[in-house]
């Protein structure tokens, strides 16, 4: 897999700052749709050393209702020793919605294996909201 094929499997807002459409909707269960706070807005917020991505949603009250982060860990590769690419080695997405409850729950899916190809996710719940 190249690494531009790795980079699809992460979601990628096309904006940074503060905006009102990010499809927060994704990896949540059907089951639990009416189960979490829905946000309003969002801030988007993008590492310029790392290729990590971070969304946070707010609800009309300014509260974090969910977030969102994933990074991609790339390393220098070589077919040839001639032409060198940057090549996925690890890459993890959390997603995690606040429900009306209070409490989070949290989607992790990490990225491993020969280009990132295999991957395994799982749920938890949590007091707080992810870090």
């Amino acid at each position: 897999m190249n690494p531009a094929r790795a980079e699809e499997k992460t979601l990628r807002p096309r904006q940074c700052g503060k905006h009102d459409h990010f499809e927060w909707r994704t990896g949540l269960p059907l089951a639990w749709l009416t189960q979490v706070v829905r946000p309003v807005f969002f801030s988007t917020h993008r590492d310029y050393e790392v290729d990590a991505t971070r969304v946070t949603g707010y609800e009309y009250e300014d509260r974090p209702c969910y977030c969102h982060y994933d990074v991609l860990i790339t390393e220098l590769r070589s077919d040839d020793d001639e032409t060198w690419f940057m090549a996925p080695l690890y890459g993890e997405q959390l997603t995690g919605w606040r429900l009306i409850d209070d409490r989070w729950l949290i989607r992790r899916q990490i990225f491993q294996g020969e280009d990132c190809q295999a991957s395994q996710s799982f749920f938890t719940f949590s007091g707080e909201m992810p870090r």
